[in-house]
């Protein structure tokens, strides 16, 4: 049943950003989840429900997010019977986001994906991942430059050194994005070679982070981001092949997922 398939929720949304948790929790069915949750604050509740046939609504009584002890714990309920969660997309920069970041990661023992605005939060703020294995974040190179504290310039030579250092010293799983996107825990290391240039386009980090969220319903971290780039690539290579990288979209890559799955199942 839908049960066994997974029960994962992704958490985010604000006013002019609902495309963001919409795309990953649409990306997460696609790519097998059983039932797919978007969490987020009433203000775009109506929208995402009209927008939304197969994902689920749960709104928390908020105009955006931030913290306070009345969010923190509406969004620790939803989770709870969850098998997996992402935070981020869309979520914006509300106040002390990190410590609803903070509050969620100490509340919650199975796996997380930080993307976009959950990553922002952690700049200055990285003790509340360190260490903690069940953690996946997904910075583009400017991300992951502010929470590293290292040069853009320096990252863009040494993209797998860098990576691979962070996430050994803070013991996590890391997806450096980009071309050739680098997947390592610190211990192992995966240089992902589909896609395109087509997919340097809004929305497709939101895409990514929803099929990551699937994989890690039921698989280890580091083998569910490895899998999860690839077929992120791979589904943007089928729209490109059959259409073009210039007129590629993010919703097109998460339209094209079946067709990608059908590859590698058959």
């Amino acid at each position: 049943h839908k049960g066994d398939f997974g029960k994962v929720a992704i958490i985010g949304g604000s006013k002019g950003m609902s495309g963001s948790v919409f795309l990953s929790s649409k990306a997460a069915l696609r790519s097998g989840a059983g039932l797919s949750y978007i969490i987020c604050p009433s203000s775009i509740s109506n929208i995402l429900q009209i927008k939304s046939t197969e994902c689920i609504i749960e709104e928390v009584d908020c105009d955006k997010f931030y913290y306070n002890n009345d969010i923190g714990k509406k969004i620790l309920s939803l989770i709870e019977n969850k098998d997996a969660i992402g935070i981020g997309p869309g979520m914006g920069k509300g106040k002390n986001i990190y410590k609803l970041l903070d509050l969620i990661i100490k509340n919650y023992d199975k796996n997380i994906v930080i993307d976009a605005d959950g990553i922002n939060a952690l700049s200055n703020n990285l003790n509340i991942i360190k260490g903690n294995k069940n953690i996946i974040i997904t910075p583009h190179e400017m991300e992951f430059s502010r929470i590293s504290n290292i040069p853009l310039d320096y990252i863009r030579k040494n993209r797998i050194e860098v990576a691979y250092n962070f996430a050994k010293e803070n013991k996590i799983t890391l997806v450096l994005k980009g071309k050739n996107t680098v997947v390592t825990n610190g211990n192992k290391i995966y240089v992902n070679n589909s896609g395109n240039s087509g997919m340097a386009t809004a929305g497709s980090g939101d895409v990514l982070t929803g099929i990551i969220l699937s994989n890690i319903s039921i698989m280890d971290p580091f083998e569910a981001s490895k899998l999860s780039v690839y077929m992120h690539g791979l589904a943007g290579d089928i729209y490109a092949l059959e259409n073009s990288e210039d007129s590629l979209i993010a919703s097109d890559i998460v339209e094209n997922l079946s067709k990608a799955y059908k590859i590698m199942r058959y």
